[in-house]
């Protein structure tokens, strides 16, 4: 992906539309990219005020705050999809057994 493709991607990370997966990617690189650094800062600045204004939002965090909000969701994400699959791992594994001790479920 390209910086456009990542721009692209800011309307969606605001409003809570992206996965976690691709959260992380879209923070990874305006973590590393000055110029898309400073989009989503005045992106956000921007849309917030709109939004403001339309009184769509009684309470708009700031941009640092709306970041932080963003990682601890993404991160709650991806700590649910982990104990998701090692239960699901877990189950299967028990299925297995009665399986193969030759019960019946």
């Amino acid at each position: 992906m390209d910086c456009r493709d990542y721009r692209a991607q800011f309307i969606d990370l605001f409003d809570d539309e992206l996965d976690f997966r691709q959260t992380e990617k879209l923070l990874r690189h305006v973590a590393n990219c000055s110029a898309c650094s400073a989009d989503l800062k005045s992106m956000y600045v921007m849309i917030s005020g709109i939004r403001k204004l339309d009184k769509k939002a009684s309470y708009f965090p700031e941009y640092e705050d709306k970041i932080k909000l963003i990682k601890s969701r993404c991160k709650r994400e991806k700590a649910v999809r982990v104990i998701q699959i090692v239960l699901s791992a877990f189950a299967f594994l028990i299925l297995a057994l009665f399986i193969l001790m030759g019960f019946t479920v």
